[in-house]
């Protein structure tokens, strides 16, 4: 979610879009759904209408488009439209929109949407825009819709561990010595984004009730519950942060590092992760559902 109040902190190059489709693949096999089982069996056989806010790529809702029947229409929303795929390569079902989810939504969207999801909306968001998003989306949905809201508790990533023998607690973790470059880049990024990186993942148990929403639930995920993943996961969450280092230096954000402080954060991140140090974070899975009339 680059217009007027977009406030968003990554980049939206060719690099970015691949990143974002590495990362999807990886949520995919963390979390075992696109749809929460919970909300998937909510859904109508036929004719479900299902919205994306903050689409992207769009990658989450194609392939979503797959699993439902052919009946199904889906909408993905995004304030740019600069990393939408070609029209000529979706879908019939599929269509997307270029809409800023802090505003409210064109009335012809009210009421229309079985399922209204969002992911990662950390990177968009200031403290008081939850509500103001959470209000907008809670428009879209018909009444007993439901929404699957993802966020990540990236302010908690301050610690990295490499495998190691089991402690005499059971735990198959050791801590590492070697991950002062991936504590320092993290430290630094958290210094400048605690602003954004405390709200959403804690918050929205609070938010979604405020914006009409009933049967609010969460449930999550270890970002280091596959091991095989575990290195991966590092590798994309690295990049984000120095790509987000990076727009808060061009933004003249008050205690960005400069370019050489930005790569040197970098490079020393990186080879820890190369030696076997990985970061973790949990993966916050937000319910709710719109009242029956």
């Amino acid at each position: 979610m680059a217009k007027k109040h977009d406030t968003y902190d990554l980049s939206r190059d060719s690099f970015e879009s691949k990143r974002l489709g590495k990362q999807f693949g990886i949520w995919q096999r963390l979390l075992s759904y696109d749809i929460h089982p919970y909300l998937a069996k909510s859904l109508p056989s036929k004719n479900a209408r299902v919205a994306d806010i903050g689409t992207g790529t769009g990658a989450w809702l194609i392939s979503v488009q797959s699993s439902l029947h052919s009946t199904a229409q889906l909408h993905g929303f995004d304030i740019s439209d600069v990393q939408f795929p070609s029209p000529t390569e979706l879908p019939s079902n599929v269509h997307f929109h270029t809409t800023n989810a802090l505003q409210p939504f064109s009335e012809e969207h009210h009421g229309q949407f079985d399922l209204v999801h969002l992911r990662l909306l950390v990177c968009a968001l200031e403290k008081d825009d939850w509500i103001k998003v959470a209000t907008n989306v809670s428009q879209l949905l018909k009444p007993g819709g439901v929404i699957q809201w993802e966020e990540a508790s990236f302010v908690n990533t301050n610690s990295a561990y490499r495998s190691g023998p089991a402690s005499g607690t059971g735990s198959s973790l050791a801590k590492c010595s070697g991950t002062a470059g991936l504590n320092a880049i993290f430290t630094r990024n958290f210094a400048l984004q605690q602003h954004r990186l405390s709200y959403g993942w804690s918050t929205l148990g609070q938010v979604l009730p405020r914006a009409g929403l009933v049967d609010v639930e969460s449930e999550t995920v270890a970002s280091d519950r596959v091991p095989g993943l575990r290195r991966d996961t590092s590798e994309l969450t690295l990049a984000a942060c120095k790509a987000i280092l990076e727009t808060c230096l061009k933004k003249g954000v008050e205690g960005a590092p400069d370019a050489n402080e930005v790569q040197r954060l970098y490079e020393h991140a990186a080879d820890d992760i190369a030696k076997g140090a990985y970061i973790t974070f949990g993966i916050w899975v937000w319910v709710g559902r719109k009242p029956d009339v």
